[in-house]
């Protein structure tokens, strides 16, 4: 599919993307050179008028005589896709009504494209017949019928070769019909989820038909409004990944069933078996999972053979006691108790038909989708896999297209269609020939680079891609590029928004935790972000930033990102370049922000505790994790410009007289991945590191108690750990919610780790490390265009840039699996230890057994 083209709509190969004109430039010529330009702009106001041929003639020459003039190819910062899309019909297409095309058959309408049309849900009838007139090239002569969405195939065949086939619509340049071949095939259907409703027929498609089909899909991937109804979602996620799962540990010990549970037992495993396409199956353990508590009130889940003095391969999972799930929804789910169930997810999503008891998954006939990816269960509560039913479709499809001999003097193909569509909209899942032709042609001029090609260094390939940077790709160079960027891209395309130093009233300014520099050298910033990127920001509500330390020599990229709940697709807001980490310097970027979200969307951004008019009222950003830096200060400022209001936590303050600090509480967590790696290399015993690990919760029963324990069994190292935690000011709210004024539900809801940033960091780096500053800014440029495109034609089709769906129980299900692998591991490595001792004693036994037997030799 074409990146900048919407799929339901007809697209035209011949037509370029938009660009700057080539006459807009104008440079001085050097001796013995002729200035061109009045001739070629002639030409090019008489441009519209001209034939096709003409047309790309004139390009041609337009093109060469502006490259030779111009020795510096300039570095064109494209903005991402419009995601509106062109009109359903070009305008140059021509529409005729009832053709009669031979004796048999009238044609309701006919549509007769232009050269290269890509077509993917042509147009039928239900009683009549509606015709498509393709223009091909002849010398790369492409079956349209390729490019249709819908699968075809079942009934099908071919005229005779010796037979003459003529119709009206195919002739020559004299008018006579010339000699066809005819086919003709059936629409093979979709495949369907059980639980989609199956009465849908259609016999046109535009692109606001197949976004209203995707509108429940998005429901399903936690698009949730409400807070309540995704910790709901996030929690049957994490139940039907453990029933999935399993236990995970070797199959020990043997499993006693009543006749009832193996036949149920059977029912699963034969559906797991289906899903699995004959894969064979790793032996695992089939225990009953159980949803129990322990002495301290603590739920936990574990497999029923797991025992603490015995058998400790089987699963124990005390995630679910983390406070970031409903336990008690949890706990209704392990017991099968259906009508708990039931009421809570009617509590939730308050008496609505909840994205769990319906569905609207549809795939291609054929799709090797077994089962359908959405959870479901059956009357009694039991999760199933619900497996794919086919619709079939009775819609045919008749090609008549000329003999080979004749396709230089009738370059058209007839299609013809009949019969409504009686299923579901399918998905654009078929890439077009055209664009397949086009990679593997740009693929063969890779030469000896073919073989290690990878899709990063496909795009990154000089063949791809090849620009010149005349003013260096230094500080210099970027500078070059912002100013260039501001002639020739008009304000909405623009990527680089701020390039400068710090004010120097802001570089004196140093606080406690900034980076030790000498004062003199100044603080450089790059502020880049779209206008596409203001507005995902603007309504987005959990956020994650951090610093990247490897991509730019000289200089850190700090990046603000999260997560799209509709796609589950992360990526990145915003990027900032700079060469030296202060407060200052954080706290200046979160303004320049501000002010470019404003002026991109005419909005402010919100924040919970500052705009809200509730506790409950979840508006703005609600969740900020990962880095801090200068983000309190921001808020800080932002809370003094506010007219003069009371916080929603602490009734008798205003919020113009919060710290820095006390706003964090408010909003930002810190990641317990990160506090759990501090802790381990910390050099204190392991019972104390269990302690520092237990601050990291919901609620503790004896917090400073814990402290104490910490301080007075942790030694120098102890101590000083807790006094670094205090000294910071918000790191302890930051790891414990009773400790923050974060609302529960957004502390359930949000990450509590910083994955996302993380994975963000990961992914840009593969596009290249140690970069020079434009070489790095580029390429991150071009990975978020990437992303916005995967987003915008996520949102207009359906389809995901991967073959996972990117519902949150595949991540749940890969982090249990993960977890399985690491427990597994440490245990086989406790079991290598504690053979080798044994082995160790044993020998010593035998040599003590040995010189015991010379003594008693000796004696006698």
């Amino acid at each position: 599919m074409h990146p900048l083209q919407s799929p339901l709509n007809p697209i035209d190969l011949n037509v370029s993307p938009p660009s700057p004109h080539p006459l807009s430039s104008t440079s001085s010529l050097s001796p013995g050179q002729e200035n061109v330009n009045p001739q070629l702009e002639i030409l090019s106001k008489r441009l519209s008028e001209a034939p096709l041929a003409v047309k790309e003639a004139v390009e041609l020459a337009v093109s060469y005589f502006t490259d030779a003039g111009d020795a510096s190819p300039r570095l064109q910062l494209t903005p991402p896709p419009d995601i509106t899309g062109p009109p359903v019909i070009p305008s140059n297409t021509i529409v005729h009504c009832n053709i009669q095309i031979n004796r048999q058959t009238t044609l309701e309408t006919v549509y007769y494209y232009p050269l290269n049309t890509l077509m993917e849900y042509p147009e039928t009838s239900v009683d009549g017949s509606v015709g498509h007139v393709f223009t091909l090239d002849p010398q790369e002569w492409i079956n349209p019928m390729a490019n249709f969405a819908y699968s075809l195939g079942g009934s099908h065949g071919m005229s005779q070769k010796a037979k003459i086939i003529k119709v009206s619509l195919l002739v020559d340049a004299s008018g006579e019909r010339v000699p066809c071949r005819e086919t003709h095939t059936t629409c093979q259907g979709s495949k369907v989820c059980p639980f989609t409703p199956m009465s849908s027929s259609h016999c046109k498609v535009t692109r606001g038909d197949l976004q209203l089909s995707l509108s429940h899909t998005k429901k399903l991937l936690n698009s949730s409004t409400k807070l309540h109804q995704e910790l709901i979602l996030k929690t049957l996620s994490l139940w039907s990944s453990f029933w999935k799962f399993g236990c995970g540990a070797p199959p020990y010990e043997e499993t006693w069933r009543s006749d009832m549970e193996q036949m149920q037992e059977g029912q699963w495993n034969a559906q797991k078996e289906k899903a699995r396409r004959g894969h064979s199956a790793k032996a695992t353990c089939d225990g009953r999972l159980l949803f129990e508590h322990d002495y301290d009130g603590r739920p936990y889940v574990r497999c029923e053979h797991y025992h603490s003095k015995g058998t400790k391969d089987h699963l124990i999972n005390y995630d679910v006691s983390s406070g970031l799930y409903d336990t008690d929804y949890l706990e209704a789910l392990f017991l099968g108790d259906a009508e708990e169930v039931r009421r809570l997810e009617e509590e939730a999503f308050e008496g609505r038909k909840s994205p769990i008891s319906t569905c609207s998954t549809v795939s291609n006939t054929s799709s090797i989708k077994v089962h359908c990816p959405s959870e479901h269960r059956d009357s009694e509560g039991r999760l199933i896999m619900a497996e794919m039913e086919r619709l079939p479709c009775k819609s045919i499809v008749r090609m008549y297209e000329p003999l080979e001999e004749y396709r230089s003097a009738c370059p058209k193909v007839l299609i013809i269609c009949r019969g409504a569509h009686t299923h579901p909209i399918p998905q654009p899942l078929k890439t077009p020939p055209h664009i397949r032709l086009q990679i593997f042609k740009l693929l063969q001029t890779l030469g000896q680079d073919l073989s290690d090609l990878t899709p990063r260094r496909f795009l990154r390939h000089p063949t791809a891609r090849q620009k010149a940077f005349p003013e260096g790709t230094s500080w210099r160079g970027l500078l070059d590029m912002k100013k260039r960027q501001d002639e020739e891209l008009s304000a909405d395309e623009a990527y680089i928004r701020y390039a400068a130093d710090l004010p120097s009233s802001l570089s004196s300014i140093i606080h406690d935790e900034d980076e030790l520099a000498d004062p003199r050298n100044p603080i450089r910033i790059v502020v880049c972000m779209s206008k596409e990127s203001s507005r995902r920001l603007l309504e987005a509500q959990f956020l994650q930033s951090d610093i990247g330390f490897k991509r730019i020599v000289g200089f850190q990229e700090f990046e603000l990102g999260g997560r799209d709940f509709t796609s589950r697709t992360t990526l990145t807001y915003c990027r900032v370049y700079l060469n030296r980490q202060t407060a200052a310097a954080h706290h200046f970027i979160f303004k320049k922000i501000e002010e470019i979200i404003k002026m991109d969307t005419g909005e402010s951004l919100q924040w919970r505790h500052l705009h809200a008019n509730s506790v409950y009222n979840f508006t703005g950003i609600l969740h900020w994790s990962a880095d801090q830096h200068g983000l309190g200060l921001h808020l800080k400022e932002l809370a003094q410009q506010l007219p003069a209001q009371f916080d929603l936590h602490q009734p008798d303050r205003l919020l113009s007289r919060l710290t820095e600090y006390e706003h964090l509480h408010r909003i930002f967590r810190l990641c317990h991945v990160h506090i759990s790696r501090n802790i381990k290399s910390c050099n204190v015993p392991e019972g104390v590191k269990n302690k520092m690990c237990s601050l990291v919760c919901m609620e503790h029963p004896n917090f400073e108690g814990t402290l104490c324990d910490i301080e007075r069994d942790g030694g120098k190292a102890g101590s000083d750990w807790v006094r670094d935690k205090i000294r910071s000011k918000f790191a302890f709210e930051g790891m414990c919610w009773a400790k923050s004024f974060i609302p529960k539900l957004v502390w359930q809801i949000g990450d509590s780790t910083s994955n996302i940033i993380e994975s963000l960091h990961s992914d840009v780096n593969s596009e290249g490390i140690t970069c020079s500053l434009v070489g790095g800014l580029c390429k991150g440029h071009h990975f978020d265009n990437l992303k916005l495109k995967t987003l915008s034609v996520f949102e207009m089709t359906g389809i995901r840039p991967l073959h996972q769906r990117g519902h949150i129980s595949e991540s749940t299900l890969r982090g249990l699996k993960r977890k399985s692998v690491v427990r597994q591991k440490v245990l086989r490595g406790q079991d290598l230890t504690i053979k080798t001792h044994n082995e160790r004693l044993q020998k010593a036994k035998d040599a003590l057994d040995r010189s015991k037997q010379r003594l008693f030799d000796c004696q006698i």
